[in-house]
């Protein structure tokens, strides 16, 4: 889940600090295999063809919000109803805590979790068809528990899977990758150290081709990194360009960044407090910036051609239309947007049309071209998850354990309104057949059930070998 957080609140309680919720938080838009000939535009995402059609017509969700900014193929059958008896392939206990969202690639689901009263910060896989738990790996074993903020933990950040090869961060506790056939450490890094403010971690790691890009923005260091994949070493790390003099909260950011091909340059698009950056994914070096005026964002901008469109944060929430023009050197705000902007959650952009919810649970519908307001409704419940969309219907996922299933249209309709047990503060993945759904203790898998898939499930639960390490 991505944070944040009622800072009036907060302070007046004494405590210097953002209310932040890693919506999922965060992990991101990114590029899967990591030979820049594979790559392919989808939108103007770059990401690897791998991710949308495997071996048998499978696609892989293999990022924070997936391959294509909270969008699944047209094609892939959701349910638009379910509850804890009905369409639930399987529902699974997750250890620990976590608000990072499911990710999924070659038939496994990954996620990360924090156990021992956070001090054990771990990577978990799961059997995609069964739900059974493959791998429970410890990545770090930390002395004391962490400080973090009353909502958020950790196993915040959402994992990023490519090449055989699954990658986690905690934050400022580090950043490692596993192998996605046992589970295995291949590599730790614990060289970005920023100060969290006591918060926890946030933003999510992408792929850039051979680099796994992190942002780290806290109260003394702010800066972007580019760790390759092979080894975990630093590339590039890149300070942010802005001061900004006072440091709580006002320097903090939790936004995951995105890969991305604007005005017809590779560039990582990143969010942070009073600015928005494009940054050159082979060297770090900043290509360009734009103000804006708010700080410690949270959700992730969504690309579309050239144009960006980014929430920019506390207190009032904007939400900016920046368009790239060729003879230009940075993308120029085109519109603005200022009724019912998320502070935490992220937009989804389908068609000519962006769908957004509030923390306090009032779903937009906004035209993408102009900005005007299509219509603006209240749902049930606090959110946290951001939305994710699919054959035409927006699910958007509420801390109760309802999700709210609306057509994806300039006509307000829910088609559905579903409850599981349990809080759900991560935002979910979508899946060839169904939505798997993290709450604060479960991961479930929800399908349109019928007698064969439950046989298949009870048939592929033999001889699953499980895999449970201590980091050592």
């Amino acid at each position: 889940m991505l944070s944040g957080l009622n800072w009036n609140k907060d302070r007046a309680r004494g405590k210097a600090g953002l209310l932040f919720t890693l919506f999922v938080c965060c992990g991101l838009i990114a590029c899967g295999k990591q030979a820049s000939s594979k790559s392919a535009a989808v939108g103007t995402n770059l990401v690897s063809a791998e991710h949308f059609e495997g071996s048998e017509g499978d696609f892989s969700w293999h990022q924070f919000r997936g391959p294509s900014q909270g969008n699944a193929p047209s094609h892939l059958p959701i349910p638009e109803s379910w509850s804890e008896t009905a369409n639930v392939a399987w529902k699974t206990a997750v250890p620990g805590t976590g608000a990072s969202s499911p990710v999924h690639s070659e038939r496994k689901v990954w996620l990360t979790t924090a156990t021992s009263e956070d001090r054990s910060l771990r990577a978990v896989g799961l059997d995609a068809q069964t739900g059974a738990i493959l791998v429970n790996q410890e990545v770090f074993a930390l002395e004391a528990t962490p400080a973090k903020h009353r909502v958020n933990n950790p196993a915040a950040p959402t994992p990023v899977v490519g090449d055989g090869r699954v990658y986690v961060s905690f934050g400022t506790h580090g950043v490692a990758c596993l192998s996605t056939t046992n589970g295995a450490v291949l590599w730790t890094n614990t060289e970005l150290k920023f100060h969290d403010e006591e918060m926890g971690p946030g933003s999510s790691p992408i792929l850039a081709n051979d680099l796994l890009i992190v942002s780290c923005d806290g109260t003394d260091n702010r800066f972007i990194a580019g760790l390759d994949i092979q080894t975990g070493k630093v590339k590039w790390k890149t300070e942010r360009s802005n001061r900004i003099a006072t440091a709580v909260p006002y320097r903090k950011s939790f936004s995951t960044p995105v890969f991305a091909q604007i005005g017809g340059t590779p560039q990582i698009i990143s969010s942070s407090s009073y600015r928005v950056f494009g940054y050159n994914p082979e060297s770090g070096s900043e290509l360009w910036a734009v103000e804006i005026p708010g700080f410690c964002p949270i959700p992730v901008p969504i690309i579309d051609g050239n144009t960006v469109y980014v929430c920019t944060g506390y207190n009032k929430a904007e939400l900016w239309a920046l368009e790239w023009h060729s003879n230009e050197a940075a993308p120029k705000r085109a519109w603005k947007s200022t009724r019912s902007i998320p502070l935490i959650s992220s937009p989804v952009l389908v068609s000519d049309y962006l769908f957004f919810v509030s923390q306090e649970g009032i779903a937009s519908c906004v035209e993408k071209n102009s900005g005007d307001l299509i219509w603006n409704e209240r749902l049930r419940g606090t959110y946290w998850a951001s939305p994710v969309q699919a054959s035409g219907k927006i699910y958007f996922s509420a801390e109760n354990g309802t999700v709210t299933v609306v057509r994806a249209s300039p006509e307000f309709k829910v088609l559905g309104r579903n409850s599981v047990d349990g809080e759900i503060m991560a935002t979910p993945a979508l899946e060839k057949a169904g939505l798997l759904l993290r709450t604060k203790t479960h991961l479930y898998r929800i399908t349109q059930q019928t007698s064969a898939n439950a046989n298949d499930i009870s048939q592929a639960l033999d001889g699953i070998d499980v895999v449970t390490r201590k980091q050592g």
